[in-house]
């Protein structure tokens, strides 16, 4: 079974059915595959959404993330590996919630974001 953690990056492009929305679409959709998202990522999300539509939508937005992917809270855990990286590879806050959950759940991250290259260890996929 492939795992993914799926960066607010990549759940925004799903969200807005842009061409890399539709790889992420594939990658959502398919069978044998484990979804994870971190809570900081339904925040990004949910202000995004916010931002460009309205709450209604956004809320709507999260509800879905929430039916397809498991959500990980942040744990100490989490935490504390995210805070590694941060002072190890200089990876921004949410950018390290996210390689941390990755590393966990020993998934690929799905994101648009190239700051992920910082952290050697982890397995992502860049959506160009």
């Amino acid at each position: 079974m492939e795992r993914y953690v799926i960066d607010s990056w990549a759940w925004i492009e799903y969200f807005a059915g842009s061409t890399l929305g539709k790889v992420v679409d594939k990658i959502v959709t398919s069978e044998n595959t484990l979804l994870i998202t971190s809570v900081i990522n339904q925040y990004e999300v949910f202000v995004k959404l916010l931002k460009l539509r309205d709450k209604q939508y956004a809320q709507n937005a999260i509800n879905l993330i929430e039916e397809l992917a498991k959500v990980e809270p942040l744990s100490r855990e989490i935490l504390e590996s995210a805070a590694e990286l941060k002072v190890n590879y200089g990876v921004a806050m949410a950018d390290s919630i996210v390689a941390s959950t990755a590393l966990k759940y020993n998934a690929i991250v799905l994101t648009g974001d190239p700051d992920f290259e910082a952290v050697p260890a982890l397995k992502f996929k860049l959506l160009k």
